[in-house]
Order: C-alpha cells, then structure tokens, then sequence
C-alpha cells in the first residue's frame, strides 16, 4: 500500500524508516560534532600554549635587550672616566638605574646613586673581569625588591664600574602589556630560587616545585589544586657575562585560556539539534510520496545492476505491480542464466589459454559446468586408440568426479549429432559412452560431438535426473562450450605433437652425437634416463625433469668436436689429447648457446664434469655455482661411463661403479644426489640391471 496523507506513521515500515531517517542523522551529526570539537579544542589549547611560550620568550628577549643597554651604558662610562669626565650616568639615566659605583680593588673610588650590595661576585665571574670580560649577578632570592641585577664592566686600568639596575627596568615595565591577560611571570635561577614572581603571596612556598616540574617547553602543573598551562624559556647570558642564565615561567589558567573552547560546545549542540530536525522534516516529506513495490523494484534493480541475478522482488498486491514484479522475476532468471553461461565460457578460456594439458581444462570445465548448471550432471567422452573403446570423465562441483574406460562404438552412434546433439531418452539405445551418467541418477542424455578431421573424437555428455526435455537455449550454450573444448583438444594435440617432434630430434642429435665412437651408443639416453628416475626419486618439479630430460641428451653434443682418435683410443691420453676431451662441455655450450629456447639447459652442457670441490673441468668451479640440475646428470653420467665398456677397459660391475660414487659423494657429487642414487638403486635393482646390460 501507498503511505500517504496523514496514516504514514501509523505503519511499521513508516515509523522504522522514520527511525532510520533519524539514526541516521543523529549518529553521523553527533559523531562529527564531537570530532569537530574536539579538534577545535585542542586547536585552541595548542594555540593557548603557543601564545603563552612566544611571550615568555618575548619576555626573556627584552630582559636581554635591556641588560645589553647597561652594559653599553656602562662602556659609555667607562670612555667618559678614561677622558677625566664625572660619574654622572645615573643622572643622565635615572629610570634604569638604582645607582652606579667605581670600584678600585677593595676602595670605593667613586658612587652616583643610591647605595647597593656589591656582594655575589663568583670565583668565575672575578676570573672574567680579571680577563677583562663583563659579568652578572643576580640578588638572592626574594629578598631585594630594589634591585633586578647587578652588571660588573672591568676598566682597562684595573678598576670596574659596578651598576645595579632598577627592578622595573631589570625585569620590564608593565609585565601585563607583554604577556597575554591574566598570565603571570616567575623567574628563577638555574639552581631554581626564585628570583622574581607575579604570583599572589600564598604562591611563595610552591615556587620551587612550580620550578622543578617546569619540563620542555610547554607543560602543565597544578597549583593549590587549580590547573596551569606553562610555558618555559631559558634566558642566554653565557655568552655576554658568562652567566649559566635565568628560567622564565610564564603561567596561565586552563579555564581562562579555554574559554572559547566552551562557546564552541554550545554551538556544536545547536548545530547538531538543527540538522537532526531538518532530516526528520525531509525524512517525513519523502516517506509520504513513497510507495512499497515501487521501493522493492528499485531496490531490486539496483541489485541487478550490481550483477547479483539471484534476486526476486515479492510483490503481494494484486494490481500491476503483481505482474509487473512477476515479469522483472523472469527478465533476472534469464539473466542470470545467461551471465552464468557467459561466466562458464569465459573460465573455459581462461583453462584454454593457461594450460595446454588437457586433463587440466577438462577438469576445469567440468567443475565450471557443475556450478553453473547444479542440477544436471556432465561427462567428457574421450575416444580411445580403438573405434570400440572411449574414456568417461565425469565432473563434480570441485572438478573430476572419476574416470571410467567403456567399449562400445561411439562415432557411429553419435554421428547424427553432427554440429549440435543427439538426445537420448532410451537406456537401451544409449551409447556405452552414456553409462556412466547413468550410474549418477541421469534419465535423459545429451550428447554434443566434438570432432577433428571429420571424425568424432570426444563428446560432451549432459545428464538430466528428471527425464524432461532440456531447454534450448540452454543446449545451444553448452553446445558451444563442447565447441571450446574440440579447440582446446586440437591445442593439446599440436603441442604434444611439437613435444614429440621436439623429443624426436633430441633423441636423432644424441644418437648421432653418440655413434661419433661405437664405445658411446646409447650413452645420452641412458644417462638421461638415468637422470630422470634420479630427479622423480628426488621430488624435483616437472618443469626441471623437463630441463633434466633436454639437458641429458644434449650433454655430450660437444664430442663432435672431438677427434674420433681420442674418443676411441685405448690407451692413457696424452696431455694434449686429454686438454682436448676437456675442451667438449665448452664445445657444445657454444652449439647450443644461439639457441634461445635451450637456454635452460646451458649449465647442464657446461657443468656435467664440474666437482663439489672444485676440481672439475671446464672451469673448476665451486658448489655455490655449481648447478642443481647439473648435479643430477653428472652423477648419472658418471654411472653410465664407469658401468659401461670403453676401448680401455671393460664396463665395471654396478656395486664397484656404486663404489666409487660413494667415495666421492661429498667431494666429487652432491651427497644428496649420490644418497638419491643408493636409494634408487636399493629400490630398483632391475632397472640399472637393464641399465648396465644397455650398456
């Protein structure tokens, strides 16, 4: 029903949308309202602290400033005194001085001003003015309000002029028009006595522990339970009068400082109280003007838009918006149907494209087809060597299911098919090929020949367990994945093809580099062979038992440039003939190095005659270089050339061959491989029998 006029809140969907509405408004507007807050606060409070520490600083610069003028004032003097001139400085300068004296050792030579303490002078401050260099001290404690400091200037003849400044001067005039409004000023000494303060007198006792706590820059502390923003600046006097410098604290309360953080809340509040009832207003307009199925068919197409098919609107009313929802169901049936089937077909293509093995793409597609179609069982009919026998591949959800061998014509059976299907509802007419899906509760199958050269060499096999007729738009998209699978058949077929064209020549090159020397037919096979059985007993990957099976055979290509008369001498080699039998893993690495494809297997050739401890040839290297692949066939090309017969001696029995490798197992060959070859040899005595009979 339409929620209209005056009785939308007398709904449930009226009242929680209106719920909704609110939360909404009320959870994001809050949420912002105290992050924005907050980070208005602490905007403040950093900017409080900032304010607070440039004044102290400002402050302590001042101070700086005016010490200096005495100082200057002092050297004024000093000129005036060389000259024979009158001490009169202090008249000349009555507001910044209490008074100025000269001093000649212990006598007083002269005084302009009032009278003050000349005590405090260090033993660091006398040795400066004996080096001719100004000095500072500074009255202890709170005692001395008539005077801020006391700046001593050495005169060249000996003597000094001593001036004590006047506290208003010394620590500047009108405190208040520096710092910022109810801030108060506490200066201390580096041992932390307190030499001047602002604050109230019941403060006295707690300057010192205002003094210790004062860390960094900016701190807090609490005083007589009330909180205080702090700012510290360290006064620089080493480098002018060779005094460590004063602490200026500067203090101010947290309640004055925040302030305005204070009126921010209260704006904050009736800004979030005015976006809530602006929502709630809009909130109401818009649940008014609202209809129930026009919101579920939007909702549902928006979900379709996001590509989920397996949504349906349930619209109860009985008007057109019945069967408008009830058409929308059927538009997103046939929708996901045929996303499904295009999602089928293009993993298919992705298992085409990525592998070439075709025992990985049909398990792949049948596994895709189970998901895509639950209630239908698939097969893969597979033609054997004989007319009468095929092999049965039936998938589940997660790929193959099994595998079944059945004889029983199938191209002769499937032949209507051609180009389409061929439906068969009869167990008794079903082909052999069909017996296995019935074995999976299949009462109706489908097959979709796949042929090559005009002859059919597999199916796709469709079972259906209700016994209906399938659909047809359905047949005619698993008819084109039963297409997907003929090119993928036809890939498979090329490239095992090409790897028995490929293996071929291996095996043409070997034997032809083999029969160079009729003590050496048969060696590249055998010893590749023998590599292969070593690497599966290793549990090396595939992808090197294929660089293994290339690399044996080619390993000794180099001997064709090897004279025939040193391959088949029966006697010690001479040097030279020996530099030249070494010289063939070199020989072939150069045969075969043009050869981009064969670059894998470069250090097979090159390395086959290299030792664990380097003493092998060509290059003597050592295990680290030393290849993992070329381990393997070394051992195994040792085996062969030690078990075979050479034109200077007879092949060796298998246990004096194992023998050897034994001995050198750590040494010679990787001690892995050389344990590898023990086992093997354990396990299979009668495949190096045969071997050794090869030979």
């Amino acid at each position: 029903m339409a929620y209209t006029g005056t009785h939308y809140l007398t709904s449930r969907l009226g009242r929680r949308m209106l719920g909704v509405f609110a939360l909404c408004a009320v959870l994001p507007v809050t949420a912002l309202a105290v992050v924005s807050y907050r980070a208005a606060r602490a905007d403040l409070e950093g900017q409080a602290r900032e304010r607070l520490h440039d004044a102290t600083k400002n402050l302590g610069m001042s101070m700086l400033e005016r010490f200096l003028f005495v100082l200057e004032e002092l050297e004024f003097a000093g000129e005036r005194l060389d000259q024979g001139l009158p001490l009169t400085m202090v008249q000349e300068f009555p507001d910044r001085l209490v008074g100025i004296v000269h001093v000649d050792g212990e006598r007083l030579a002269a005084r302009v001003g009032a009278e003050f303490s000349l005590a405090g002078l260090r033993p660091v401050d006398q040795a400066r003015l004996a080096a001719g260099l100004p000095a500072i001290t500074f009255p202890r404690a709170l005692e001395s309000e008539s005077t801020a400091a006391v700046i001593w200037y050495p005169l060249a003849d000996g003597t000094h002029l001593v001036a004590a400044i006047e506290p208003g001067y010394g620590w500047g005039a009108g405190l208040q028009a520096v710092l910022p409004s109810n801030t108060d000023v506490i200066v201390l000494t580096p041992a932390g006595a307190p030499l001047l303060s602002t604050l109230a007198t019941e403060y006295t006792n707690t300057l010192s522990i205002i003094g210790s706590r004062a860390a960094g820059r900016q701190f807090d502390t609490k005083i007589l339970g009330m909180d205080y923003f702090g700012g510290r600046w360290s006064l620089p006097l080493r480098h002018n009068f060779g005094h460590p410098g004063l602490v200026l604290i500067s203090l101010t309360e947290k309640t004055t400082a925040m302030q305005r953080a204070a009126g921010f809340g209260r704006e904050y509040v009736l800004l979030g109280l005015t976006s809530l009832w602006i929502v709630l207003l809009l909130s109401i307009s818009q649940i008014r003007r609202s209809l129930t199925p026009l919101d579920d068919l939007f909702a549902a197409t928006k979900r379709i838009s996001e590509r989920d098919f397996t949504h349906r609107v349930q619209i109860n009313s009985n008007d057109e918006f019945r069967e408008l929802g009830e058409s929308f169901n059927f538009m997103s049936s046939r929708l996901e149907s045929q996303f499904a089937h295009l999602s089928t077909v293009a993993e298919i293509d992705r298992a085409i494209l990525s592998s070439v093995e075709m025992d990985t793409v049909r398990t792949r597609t049948l596994g895709a087809l189970q998901k895509t179609y639950p209630d239908l069982v698939f097969g893969v009919a597979m033609a054997g060597e004989s007319p009468e026998e095929a092999t049965v591949y039936v998938g589940g959800e997660m790929g193959l299911l099994h595998s079944e061998r059945v004889i029983g014509e199938m191209e002769a059976k499937l032949a209507a098919g051609h180009g389409h299907w061929v439906v068969f509802g009869d167990p008794a007419a079903m082909p052999a090929c069909a017996a296995p899906l019935l074995h999976h509760g299949a009462r109706t199958v489908v097959a979709m020949p796949i042929e090559t050269d005009g002859h059919c060499v597999a199916a796709l096999l469709v079972g259906d367990a209700s016994g209906a007729a399938l659909d047809t738009d359905d047949l005619t998209q698993l008819r084109q994945v039963a297409d997907q699978l003929g090119v993928a058949l036809a890939n498979a077929t090329l490239v095992t093809e090409l790897d028995d064209m490929k293996q071929g020549a291996l095996l043409a090159l070997a034997g032809a580099v083999d029969a160079k020397s009729t003590w050496t037919t048969g060696h590249s096979e055998r010893v590749t062979s023998l590599s292969l059985r070593l690497g599966t007993y290793m549990g090396v990957s595939a992808v090197r038992l294929d660089i293994i099976n290339r690399g044996g055979l080619l390993h000794d290509i180099g001997k064709i440039g090897v004279p025939n008369a040193v391959l088949d001498k029966p006697g010690k080699l001479t040097d030279e003939e020996y530099d030249a039998m070494k010289a063939h893993p070199v020989i072939g690495a150069r045969i075969i190095e043009p050869i981009r494809a064969y670059a894998d297997v470069l250090p097979i050739v090159l390395q086959h005659h290299e030792r664990m401890d380097g003493r092998g040839y060509p290059y003597g290297i050592g295990p680290e270089e030393f290849d993992p692949n070329a381990r393997i066939v070394a051992v195994a090309d040792v085996f062969d050339a030690c078990s075979s017969d050479r034109p200077y001696r007879e092949g060796m029995p298998i246990e004096r061959v194992m023998s050897i490798i034994r001995e050198g197992s750590g040494s010679h060959f990787d001690a892995h491989v050389a344990e590898a070859l023990e086992g093997l040899v354990a396990e299979d005595a009668e495949f190096f029998h045969k071997l050794h009979r090869a030979a």
